[in-house]
């Protein structure tokens, strides 16, 4: 590969991760929101927001999550996992050399568009 190409690449790369960041902040709720699981490593630990009403709501509280318990962190990319029944979002995070996977267990809202239903004990 031609240095030119490898530097055209390296600021790409770049420009993406500073727009990620910049979309992260921006769009990252003031909404605390509570969380159960663990803190997101594995599968078995994932975290899952209670009380979400539809994707919309869920995909900014998991931005607000990121933003918060990994700051300076870019969206490197995602992945979407279906397993024993459960949806799972897989989110790659970087920040220079350090790589980073978290899991989010996104069953009870993924697919839900605009539904303003809470669950039950949320009411």
């Amino acid at each position: 590969m031609s240095r030119i190409r490898k530097n055209i690449m390296a600021v790409s790369r770049c420009a993406f991760a500073v727009y990620f960041a910049f979309y992260l902040t921006a769009c990252a709720t003031s909404q605390s929101g509570e969380y159960a699981g663990g803190p997101g490593q594995t599968l078995t630990d994932a975290i899952k927001f209670d009380c979400v009403a539809d994707m919309f709501e869920g995909i900014a509280r998991e931005r607000d999550w990121v933003v918060r318990n990994y700051p300076g962190f870019a969206k490197a990319g995602q992945a979407l996992i279906q397993q024993d029944g459960k949806v799972y979002d897989k989110i790659y995070l970087e920040k220079g050399r350090t790589k980073i996977v978290v899991y989010f267990e996104i069953t009870d809202w993924f697919g839900m568009v605009e539904s303003n239903e809470l669950p039950e004990h949320c009411r």
